[in-house]
């Protein structure tokens, strides 16, 4: 099983995290939520918060929290991160 991040997202910024996290649990099987939800508050983001309401970062870690949910045996990414160190 492979998991992939795309530098871009493809969610409707009107949703919230948890309507995310609902669509993730019906298409993808290896889907580990209680994985995802800890994630999220180990980055300090919030379920209820919509897209539209998050910064580019947090929108960012919200893709990141997806891809890494998966029991996938492959991660494969396509950006990088846009802070700057």
């Amino acid at each position: 099983m492979i998991s992939y991040l795309p530098e871009r997202t493809y969610f409707d910024n009107t949703q919230k995290v948890s309507e995310i996290f609902d669509y993730f649990e019906c298409f993808y099987k290896d889907f580990d939520r209680q994985l995802a939800e800890k994630l999220l508050k180990d980055l300090d983001l919030d379920i209820n918060s919509r897209l539209s309401k998050m910064s580019k970062g947090m929108r960012e870690k919200i893709q990141l929290v997806l891809v890494m949910s998966r029991k996938a045996k492959l991660y494969i990414s396509s950006f990088t991160s846009s802070s700057k160190r």
